[in-house]
């Protein structure tokens, strides 16, 4: 096994932090470090010839929140000696900013790690790692006419604590693996893609992965121009998960329905979705990227109903923005949000201000799979991969770029096209979900701190635009 931190040594680089700050004058304070090791292999073809490479690769760093005069402070260092921290503190104190409403970190509840943490992930070498990519690009290359232009398998350990003066202390880990590939097919006007990250190496099937995506790479060898105008259109897990991950989101969080930016204040308990669609927060979901025993300052994880048939059951909270609504139950929200660009295993770091955030925003699936939703649709198309990390204006308005899509006809995939945009409004298109799909695909959105659960779903009138 890679060498991570144990608990106990996270604790204690913890327990040394909040002593420092108590020195410096805190009225309270928290820390929180986490340890990440990553190895990773990756394949590029450079003019035509393979080229091979692996690195591992390992972090540590500890984040603090100081409180006092009314006045919160945040900072991260990646020196722990007790000079640096308390030259770290003694800053954060100077640079400190107004916070009305606070009424402390939490308090110590009953807050086990969910632990999803499989030792055989952990303990995979490069040269694991390296074998199971080749099996991936030999799958593919079986076929004739089809090249992996790139490819990526790693895996990678998380481990971190928490602790505040208020006597919390906690921790969790798991374990996270990974395998991406693009196919490139004669004809096609660009590789298709296919990635698939999983908590555990038996629920990671590379073979299927790459037999998958070379069915498509030879669907869009004769790829057509799309036509415009509105039409039904089966999103895929990946393209539905960009689209709830940035302003569908945002009107989730508490704070922005207090301060009126949301699009959903003053709709709790209102249809806000299609009857067939319900959404929760769940941070206990067995295959969430995210999911974790307690949050980024250590209240134990809930699952939370968002929308249910429809309706609008509720906002996400950090202990801040509840102690700012006099709410004693709330909670659960504190991400500290990373990019996944930064990191694809796991989007969350010390080095980020802690926020409100989703952590694995699950859509409840049905019972349909994506072949009976096809044919439900019978004519319409059906958008596979999209632009990550696209713009979205706060009002949910969206330009959607599909990089590789499909024709329907018959119930069946007829034909790949080649680029184009979805247009509309995501609070609109959550009203135009006709049915939800029954197999789940947890995504980290290229500029979401979290994860999205998502099935096929199956929408009405979408405005499509070559």
């Amino acid at each position: 096994m890679r060498a991570v931190l144990a608990p106990e040594e996270l604790l204690a680089y913890c327990e040394r932090a909040l002593r420092a700050c108590e020195v410096e004058g805190a009225e309270e304070a928290e820390a929180f470090v986490l340890a990440r090791a990553t190895t990773e292999v990756k394949l590029d073809r450079r003019e035509g010839r393979p080229s091979l490479e692996g690195t591992s690769t390992s972090r540590l760093g500890l984040a603090i929140r100081v409180y006092r005069d009314g006045r919160l402070g945040f900072s991260y260092t990646t020196d722990l000696s007790e000079g640096a921290l308390r030259e770290v503190i003694r800053s954060t104190l100077k640079a400190a900013r107004p916070l009305e409403g606070f009424r402390g970190f939490p308090t110590p509840r009953k807050a086990p790690g969910l632990r999803l943490f499989d030792a055989k992930v952990a303990d995979l070498t490069e040269e694991e790692c390296m074998e199971r990519l080749l099996h991936m690009v030999e799958a593919v290359e079986c076929d004739e006419g089809l090249e992996v232009s790139s490819a990526t398998f790693g895996t990678s350990i998380i481990r971190f604590g928490i602790a505040n003066s208020g006597g919390l202390e906690t921790w969790d880990e798991g374990t996270f693996v990974r395998a991406m590939l693009a196919v490139s097919a004669r004809g096609a006007p660009g590789p298709t893609p296919a990635s698939a990250i999983r908590r555990r190496l038996t629920d990671l099937d590379v073979g299927q992965l790459a037999r998958d995506v070379a069915q498509k790479a030879k669907l869009m060898s004769k790829a057509e121009a799309v036509e415009a105008g509105k039409v039904d259109v089966v999103l895929s897990p990946w393209a539905l998960a960009e689209l709830l991950a940035y302003a569908f989101s945002n009107a989730l969080r508490a704070d922005n329905v207090r301060s009126g930016t949301s699009v959903l204040k003053g709709k709790l308990g209102q249809r806000v979705a299609s009857n067939c669609l319900s959404i929760y927060d769940d941070p206990t979901h067995q295959h969430g990227i995210c999911s974790f025993g307690i949050d980024d300052e250590g209240t134990p994880a809930e699952r939370k109903a968002i929308i249910e048939g429809g309706e609008l059951k509720g906002f996400l909270y950090d202990s801040i923005e509840a102690g700012r609504q006099g709410l004693e139950k709330a909670g659960g929200n504190c991400i500290r949000w990373e990019p996944p660009a930064v990191d694809p295993y796991y989007p969350r770091d010390y080095r980020f201000r802690p926020g409100i955030y989703p952590t694995n925003l699950l859509v409840e699936p049905g019972r349909r799979g994506l072949d009976d939703l096809l044919s439900e649709l019978d004519s319409g198309l059906y958008a596979y991969a999209s632009l990550a990390g696209f713009a979205m204006r706060p009002s949910g308005d969206f330009s959607l770029y599909v990089l590789c899509g499909f024709k329907v006809e018959g119930g069946e995939l007829a034909g790949g096209l080649k680029g184009f945009n979805l247009r509309g409004n995501v609070f609109e298109l959550v009203k135009a979900i006709k049915s939800v799909g029954s197999n789940l695909e947890p995504v980290v959105p290229e500029m979401a701190g979290f994860c999205v659960i998502a099935p096929h779903v199956l929408v009405e009138g979408v405005e499509v635009v070559g």
